[in-house]
């Protein structure tokens, strides 16, 4: 949802091509045996961005390269954002009023 949405945003904002579809386990088997699996991440609310590292399927390790620098430069980026050490072009972050907790 959200974060995914938010991680196309930003990709698209800095000039990456990005195409949606379903991708199969094969393809993913295949790019690894071929030399042309680079990275692979995946996001979420409570993770952010989650790095891949293998894949275990039918047997056999699917093991991603250890270089990671798309999904590094994105989950670096969402975290400084985050913290607010950067200015948020976006418009995503929101701050909540210090009384927020104490109207619960």
């Amino acid at each position: 949802g959200v974060t995914r949405s938010s991680v196309i945003q930003l990709l698209k904002h800095w000039n990456f091509e990005v195409e949606e579809r379903s991708i199969s386990i094969r393809e993913i088997a295949d790019a690894q045996l071929n030399g042309t699996l680079e990275e692979g991440f995946g996001t979420g609310t409570a993770v952010g961005i989650a790095l891949i590292d293998e894949i275990a399927w039918n047997g056999n390790t699917i093991k991603f390269p250890e270089e990671n620098p798309l999904g590094k430069r994105i989950n670096d980026f969402l975290n400084v954002l985050k913290t607010e050490h950067t200015e948020d072009i976006f418009g995503w972050v929101c701050t909540t009023r210090p009384d927020f907790e104490s109207s619960i």
